[in-house]
């Protein structure tokens, strides 16, 4: 799942970035860990990641919500925003 506001700001992005989106939204569902929790709160964590920079998708950051319970698991993609290195604490 994917919420409105992060579907539109991909959608800003461009049809490049709607389609990494995308692709991680379905990895997501088999691995819904992938990203630096953040924090976590009455069950559900909270993780971020970063989509590389490719010819045609800019870098984006992802934030989105795992909640395990109850069942099924529930990923939900929260954020989606042009990537800068101070938002995962990288470089």
């Amino acid at each position: 799942m994917t919420t409105k506001r992060a579907q539109v700001a991909a959608e800003q992005l461009g049809p490049a970035a709607v389609r990494a989106v995308g692709a991680l939204r379905r990895d997501l569902a088999e691995n819904p860990r992938l990203g630096l929790l953040r924090g976590a709160r009455d069950g559900a964590e909270v993780y971020v990641t970063h989509i590389e920079r490719t010819a045609e998708t800019p870098a984006v950051t992802v934030a989105y919500v795992f909640a395990p319970d109850p069942p099924p698991p529930t990923v939900a993609i929260a954020l989606v925003q042009p990537h800068s290195s101070a938002d995962v604490g990288d470089n």
